[in-house]
């Protein structure tokens, strides 16, 4: 019985020695032009689900939009390993100096990843906007954590 036990286990082991996958990044940092309701924003990126190609994360930023400040917060969508299909929706509050309101946008995108780092490209048309001057077509460079 000891003998079996043994075999079982050390069975497993070497299976699961064999089947551990590369740990993909969790945590990434980006500075984007353009984009969900600013001109320039810096972005935090957190990644709820990442399997071998599909990915499911959320983010937070903070951006400078002309004569005030933006903050989108988004939940994205990823498909694929180095090319990815990047897709997203994101809520944004904006505040100047004259009026404060929000607006909701959607994304669409492609972003490639080299090592540590990834470019995107994308555009983000905005839905219900209520105040913002900002582009709907945005581009950025980041890196994973």
């Amino acid at each position: 019985m000891k003998k079996t036990i043994i075999i079982l286990l050390s069975f497993c082991l070497a299976v699961f020695a064999f089947a551990q996958e590369e740990k993909p990044y969790r945590h990434a940092i980006s500075l984007n032009y353009g984009g969900p309701s600013s001109t320039v924003h810096a972005e935090y990126q957190y990644q709820l689900v990442a399997k071998e190609k599909h990915h499911l994360g959320v983010s937070a930023g903070v951006g400078y939009i002309f004569g005030g400040v933006g903050i989108p917060i988004g939940i994205q969508y990823r498909f694929g390993k180095i090319h990815q299909l990047e897709t997203g929706l994101y809520y944004s509050q904006l505040a100047s100096s004259v009026t404060t309101s929000f607006n909701i946008s959607i994304q669409l995108g492609y972003r490639f990843n080299y090592k540590q780092f990834f470019a995107h490209a994308y555009v983000s048309p905005m839905m219900g906007v209520s105040y913002s001057r900002s582009t709907w077509v945005g581009f950025g460079i980041g890196m994973y954590l």
